[in-house]
């Protein structure tokens, strides 16, 4: 997930149910992430969406999912998969997101990415660019992901365009290490930003590499280091345990914690809503408007600061963390369970 601007943070929800406490979340979405595909020419070792049942977003389906949320003033679309490269009506998607008025991001692997290609998403009016890389050599890429050279490729040709692009690594033991060498392969091709995502649970619902303990600890102390603005380096909301512990209680109120059902949402192959893609709460038949003010899961979403569990509950930082509910109802089979490898609170009881 990608963190919002605080001008969009700022708004508060006035048109909720009773039940949704006040000041949980913005009035509307800031973003909305539509899986646009389940097909993908990669298997990378850690996908949590893999799948035998190939699919693609409807795109009638989703034109009217997008006139809605301009209608909303929605900021910020964002586009996955799957490959989202793979997705027959890309082209189409980004004109309209464009055309419509808001801004569109987009992950991909890279993987079919050529010069024309760059072409036609610059011309249909591509917003930000987030390729998938996992290390700084193909070694550490390949223990999570595949085909490093087509990652490394599409840094190379976005160098010669202008538009946006970054790099999205998600953080894991094997790769911490490899950070600072990351940071330096970006600089090489002209990357503007970094963004560091949390390791999510893979199709069996497991983390077998997540990044805790001292690795964790030493990310922190890089990050705490760090500052290059030509080289900007963010942490998504997701990360709300490695966030809180390079910038303790910077992020307060709407910007603290899981961003799902408070600042973003999203929409699945099938075109069902849910708070996050990894949540597994699928709802269909509302509109978005209805969905983001009525929904159960909403509004468990906003109540967590009074249902969480430990040992997030006696935590002097719960307020400015309120880390991942996705990562915790898969690992922990409960959607209030408390962050239980964390050292935010480790650190808090050692004080």
């Amino acid at each position: 997930m990608m963190s919002l601007p605080s001008s969009a943070a700022g708004k508060s929800v006035s048109a909720v149910s009773r039940a949704i406490p006040q000041d949980r979340s913005l009035e509307v979405p800031g973003l909305i992430h539509f899986e646009l595909t389940t097909r993908c020419p990669l298997h990378c070792p850690q996908c949590y969406n893999i799948t035998s049942h190939h699919k693609d977003l409807n795109f009638g389906l989703l034109t009217n999912y997008l006139q809605e949320a301009a209608r909303l003033k929605v900021l910020y679309i964002a586009l996955s998969g799957g490959e989202p490269l793979v997705y027959p009506h890309l082209t189409e998607t980004i004109l309209q997101i464009r055309a419509l008025g808001m801004n569109s991001t987009m992950a991909t692997s890279g993987c079919g990415l050529n010069e024309k290609r760059l072409q036609e998403l610059a011309k249909a009016g591509m917003g930000w660019l987030w390729i998938s890389l996992n290390g700084s050599t193909e070694e550490i890429h390949n223990k999570s992901r595949d085909k490093y050279d087509d990652a490394v490729r599409a840094l190379e040709l976005l160098q010669k365009t202008d538009l946006l692009y970054g790099i999205n690594w998600v953080a894991r033991k094997d790769n911490a290490h490899d950070f600072p060498n990351l940071v330096d392969l970006a600089k090489k091709y002209g990357v503007k930003a970094i963004n560091i995502l949390r390791l999510k649970p893979d199709s069996h619902k497991q983390v077998p590499d997540l990044l805790d303990g001292p690795e964790l600890a030493d990310l922190a102390a890089y990050l705490k280091s760090y500052s290059n603005p030509a080289h900007a380096v963010y942490i998504e909301t997701c990360f709300s345990v490695l966030r809180t512990l390079v910038h303790r209680d910077r992020y307060q109120g709407i910007e603290a914690g899981c961003a799902a059902g408070r600042q973003m949402m999203a929409v699945d192959v099938d075109g069902n809503f849910r708070p996050c893609r990894h949540l597994s709460f699928p709802e269909k038949g509302l509109s978005i408007a209805n969905y983001w003010s009525q929904s159960d899961t909403i509004n468990k979403l906003r109540s967590t600061e009074e249902n969480v569990l430990d040992p997030c509950k006696s935590c002097g930082y719960l307020l400015n963390c309120r880390t991942c509910r996705a990562t915790c109802a898969n690992l922990y089979g409960d959607f209030n369970a408390g962050e239980k490898a964390c050292l935010v609170w480790q650190a808090k009881v050692a004080d």
